[in-house]
């Protein structure tokens, strides 16, 4: 629909389990995981289905790389790199065979998402065994096989991830302390931690304010940003 909430029209029966997500090239192609647990990729503005694959098991998250070209599936337990291919003779996308990205034994899946800007994928992962305090980490991966890189480890509760639209930092949730960690994904800049993060998103609240959701980072950027 427009923003106005105007020219609304039925774009496919969507699983609510599994929040869509839009092709980043700028196309109006969405993908999203069906009633029948198949993962689907729609032309919007025709409500057309382009292709469809059965999902890998468990889904609870989809994520595009930059380029189009890939798209992981996220489950608790395991990360899915689909390649998708463009057909120039019949104007369509095809979805590839599922392949599963190696990660840690015994971890579960908090987030992932696929950089910007490049190809490397980061992962929040819950590191916690046994009945000790909890662990969290977040990695980057490289879906082409390169070596995994830790990126930060923390013992608590990190439930959230999301890239800024340079690539160059992530932000994690952190409830039990009330922040946000804003971590450089390169170079030598140090993590930024911002406090009251539940007050600032509440303000004047008389009770307890509740600690947001991350949504999104505004704005895309460009090339030659800072």
């Amino acid at each position: 629909m427009r923003a106005d909430g105007t020219k609304d029209a039925l774009v496919g029966s969507a699983s609510p389990a599994v929040p869509p997500a839009w092709f980043p090239p700028g196309l109006h192609l969405l993908a999203y995981v069906d009633g029948g647990d198949r993962v689907v990729i729609a032309e919007t503005d025709a409500g057309r289905t382009m292709d469809a694959a059965a999902a890998s098991p468990g889904v609870i998250g989809l994520s595009w790389s930059a380029n189009g070209h890939g798209l992981i599936e996220i489950s608790r337990r395991d990360l899915w790199l689909r390649d998708v291919r463009a057909s120039k003779l019949s104007s369509s996308l095809k979805l590839g065979a599922a392949r599963r990205i190696p990660l840690p034994a015994a971890a579960v899946v908090r987030a992932a998402a696929f950089s910007p800007r490049w190809q490397t994928i980061a992962v929040l992962l819950d590191r916690s065994q046994g009945p000790g305090p909890p662990r969290s980490e977040a990695l980057l991966i490289d879906p082409a096989g390169g070596p995994t890189r830790r990126l930060f480890g923390v013992s608590g509760h990190l439930t959230e991830l999301a890239w800024s639209p340079d690539g160059r930092r992530l932000l994690l949730a952190w409830p039990a302390a009330d922040q946000w960690l804003f971590v450089p994904a390169e170079g030598s800049t140090r993590l930024r931690a911002i406090g009251d993060i539940a007050a600032v998103f509440s303000p004047g609240s008389a009770s307890r304010a509740t600690y947001p959701r991350v949504e999104g980072w505004c704005c895309p950027s460009t090339l030659g940003d800072g």
